[in-house]
């Protein structure tokens, strides 16, 4: 049997029901206190200002610290290195000045103890109930490359493997795309729709992702850059900083093992 179509009155009144149960919910059998309970996602939001006003347990680990009065009030600058903190200042902008939500980036990300994981972040816009915007909320979970389930993607779940252990090699677009039967062009298409960056970004963050583990365990800045694949010394500085938001001698005497 064929269904009717609700009209635009009847959706308008579904969605005055649904704001007024949100409304009047108790600030603390609010929805996002779920995130509470999730172990493996970060939750936070934050003003215009950039200025944390709710988080989950998950995001307080993730900076190492005990309580939400901990975090509230502070921005990212306080919690991250520099040039990540521009790059989170200008997602949420944008998120902000277009409301409109940037799902699924993927970026590299440090935990407390200096070391870098893939996260993907989302991000959707604040409203108040007057209709200004009133800051960005989001979530940021580990992400996994080897997680590609469609047999669509498959072929590219290779290239990502291959990427992982060859990083260190003169790694050529043109020959991981011709290994596909593609062109450079479709190739990098269809890996910036799937993985968010084009896949000489991915090879950088690579190694940049191993460079944190050399550095971490004892490793001179120039054998790092060596190891993992860079042209010089000076290359790999600038990358590593473009990245990770501190220098690689920055990055030893922080979080070095000792």
């Amino acid at each position: 049997m064929r269904q009717h179509q609700p009209s635009s009155e009847q959706l308008r009144l579904k969605l005055e029901i649904k704001k007024q149960r949100i409304t009047d919910m108790h600030p603390e059998h609010q929805f996002h206190k779920l995130f509470d309970h999730l172990e493996d996602v970060s939750f936070f939001a934050k003003d215009c200002e950039g200025k944390l006003f709710a988080s989950n347990p998950t995001l307080l680990r993730r900076y190492n610290l005990e309580e939400e009065a901990d975090i509230i009030g502070k921005t990212d600058y306080d919690l991250v290195p520099l040039s990540i903190a521009e790059k989170y200042r200008k997602d949420d902008l944008e998120v902000m000045q277009s409301r409109q939500p940037l799902l699924n980036i993927i970026e590299l990300a440090l935990n407390a103890v200096g070391v870098p994981e893939w996260c993907s972040t989302n991000k959707f816009p604040v409203v108040s109930a007057n209709g200004e915007i009133a800051g960005v909320m989001g979530t940021i979970q580990s992400y996994r490359f080897g997680m590609l389930g469609s047999s669509i993607h498959h072929p590219f779940q290779e290239v990502i493997d291959y990427i992982t252990e060859q990083y260190n090699a003169n790694l050529s677009v043109k020959e991981l795309a011709g290994n596909l039967n593609m062109s450079v062009r479709n190739f990098e298409r269809i890996f910036k729709d799937i993985f968010g960056m084009n896949p000489q970004q991915f090879i950088i963050k690579t190694r940049i992702f191993k460079a944190c583990e050399k550095l971490r365990t004892g490793a001179s800045v120039a054998e790092t850059a060596l190891a993992c694949g860079f042209y010089d010394q000076s290359s790999f500085t600038k990358l590593f900083k473009k990245q990770m938001g501190l220098t690689p001698l920055r990055y030893i005497k922080l979080y070095a093992m000792r």
